[in-house]
């Protein structure tokens, strides 16, 4: 238990002799700092605080020149007398940088001795590419894919047994190290590293697994079956739970996600519950009708007979061939002539109605001659700089 008589032995306190160095005094104090500290003794708390303040305390009275030659020469009495009222009444204000949750202390006691630790790791997410036949289907996929896990053979310790881990000397298992400097009378600093013996890990292994060979993981080959449906889209997201890869420092396994990718169709495209295709048909087609025949994605064969004239940018639907009851849409593109001979001109104009014949006295005209045009925006005198344009407020851009 903590001990206030003035007259106890500082040096014994901290388990050093009366000729130690200052090295030796600091990293004494920091190997029992560590022990003593009432976060890694929660079942002796109050027990575990009074000896760390009675360290704290004598750590703060060696590892001080002066304080330390006055102690030596009159003893605690002196030391009391001449120090400042704010100096060693609590030793966690002087050392709260040190133990401070803020600057991760507490997780390095928490990792070492079994503390808290994340819940689940960290989530994975995979591109899983589809065809428009695989959702019109609805098919259930078979998905493999590759998952780490933790060695069963050592369980995830990458030692061959339970002798060959051992807890690494040099932090004393909290996988870092600590450097502490005194600045003057009540100023001390620390700054902390990973411990270079163990790499972080608190335990230093003598002789690896020999399956994992020390790497603590392993592969499982893994296999799920997705079901597919209409209502799955591009860009849409599956979450199968717990098929992420572990992690021996979590209690579960994220989760695996897939985003789906669904690969352009040669002929038909999706817009919202309606399947699009686009056929291209000649002039004699579009003025007299003819028979369509289409392949559908789950290769049915439809035949769609077309009798109405069919115009340039014309759209047709066939009523539930879409998703979710949704429409085909057939997109037609009327393929023109080129050229036309001067008979077939004049066979046409017998058949087709003809604009009125305008009488025009063709000695009041220029004759100009037509040619194809190719747009370019250089050439439009009509572009304007949108910085030039008076400010209406923000605009707001809308994302699919």
């Amino acid at each position: 238990m903590f001990n206030n008589n003035n007259n106890q032995d500082l040096y014994k306190v901290l388990g050093v002799s009366k000729d130690a160095d200052e090295a030796t005094i600091k990293k004494s104090y920091r190997k029992m700092a560590l022990k003593y500290h009432p976060d890694r003794n929660k079942d002796n708390k109050e027990e575990s605080e009074a000896r760390f303040k009675e360290i704290s305390k004598a750590y703060e009275v060696l590892s001080d020149k002066s304080k330390r030659k006055m102690y030596d020469s009159f003893g605690m009495d002196a030391v009391n007398n001449g120090a400042s009222s704010n100096m060693g009444e609590n030793p966690f204000d002087i050392f709260g940088n040190i133990f401070s949750q803020s600057n991760g202390f507490d997780n390095v006691f928490n990792r070492s001795s079994g503390g808290k630790r994340r819940m689940k790791s960290s989530n994975v997410v995979k591109k899983l590419d589809i065809t428009l036949e695989d959702i019109y289907c609805k098919r259930c996929l078979n998905i493999s894919f590759d998952k780490t896990i933790k060695c069963k053979k050592c369980k995830g310790s990458g030692a061959k047994d339970s002798s060959s881990l051992i807890v690494c000397k040099t932090c004393d298992g909290s996988g870092i190290t600590i450097s502490i400097k005194t600045f003057g009378p009540g100023m001390i600093s620390q700054s902390q590293s990973t411990c270079n013996s163990c790499h972080g890990q608190g335990k230093i292994i003598k002789e690896k697994c020999d399956k994992c060979k020390g790497s603590k993981y392993d592969i499982s080959k893994k296999k799920i079956n997705i079901q597919l449906d209409h209502a799955k889209r591009h860009k849409d997201k599956m979450v199968i739970g717990g098929e992420a890869h572990e992690d021996i420092d979590c209690e579960l396994s994220g989760d695996l996600i897939l985003e789906i990718n669904v690969k352009d169709h040669k002929d038909f495209r999706r817009n919202g519950n309606n399947l699009h295709i686009t056929k291209t048909i000649n002039l004699v087609d579009s003025l007299c009708g003819f028979d369509l025949t289409i392949t559908h994605l789950d290769n049915r064969k439809l035949l769609v007979k077309t009798g109405d004239i069919i115009c340039p940018k014309t759209m047709k639907k066939i009523k539930g061939e879409g998703f979710n009851g949704g429409d085909m849409v057939i997109d037609f593109d009327i393929l023109f002539p080129k050229t036309l001979s001067k008979e077939r001109k004049e066979y046409i104009s017998k058949l087709l109605p003809m604009n009125k014949k305008q009488d025009i006295n063709y000695d009041d005209y220029e004759l100009k001659i037509l040619e194809n045009y190719e747009y370019s925006t250089e050439n439009s005198s009509s572009s304007t700089n949108i910085d030039d344009e008076p400010e209406e407020g923000n605009i707001g851009c809308a994302t699919q």
